[in-house]
């Protein structure tokens, strides 16, 4: 998407510049300046990202002096490119490889209760239990509904306020998967 939306954008861009220059017989009209607007129009009505070819065209000119056609060209691309075709180009090959992304729910966060936005609590464990004792223990709390909780740590690190999470590798070395949110400190 990048190269050659930059490539017919520069190509049409410096044909209007020409035919600018031929048409009206000006001599002070520079066509790589229209080829530079164009190339920036292109880029931000294919993927729209107008603010992203404006920065994209300083970076490879380092001089300003275009910001306000670009601007101009870019708004006026994106807005008939979303109008032609709401659906992005990224979104589109997406969506053609049948993959589809769900989108964020815009759930305002004055709205969220802490409770709502909280995991569920640690289970605390002593630390001599076996990790398939403690997988057990885990199940049945599910099984019950009381949750098993995110991470599980044990019962003096609890008191204490001590110990980190790191995974429970050792059923994996044995050749069992265990619960892939199982932690402990």
């Amino acid at each position: 998407m990048f190269g050659p939306s930059l490539y017919i954008g520069g190509m049409a861009g410096g044909a209007v510049g020409l035919l600018t220059q031929l048409i009206l017989r000006h001599s002070d009209t520079h066509p790589e300046a229209f080829a530079l607007v164009g190339m920036g129009a292109v880029f931000a009505g294919v993927v729209r990202a107008p603010v992203t070819s404006i920065i994209i065209i300083f970076e490879m000119t380092g001089n300003y002096a275009l910001i306000l056609p670009l601007m101009v060209a870019n708004i006026t691309s994106y807005a008939v490119a979303s109008r032609l075709n709401p659906t992005p180009i990224y979104d589109a090959l997406l969506l053609q490889d049948n993959i589809h992304l769900p989108h964020a729910e815009h759930e305002s966060l004055s709205r969220l209760r802490v409770g709502a936005a909280m995991c569920h609590p640690v289970v605390a464990v002593p630390g001599e239990l076996t990790v398939e004792k403690v997988i057990s223990y885990v199940h049945l709390r599910q099984a019950t509904g009381r949750g098993a909780g995110p991470g599980l740590v044990r019962e003096e690190q609890s008191r204490s306020g001590q110990g980190g999470a790191r995974p429970l590798r050792s059923e994996r070395w044995r050749g069992r998967e265990a619960h892939p949110s199982f932690t402990c400190g």
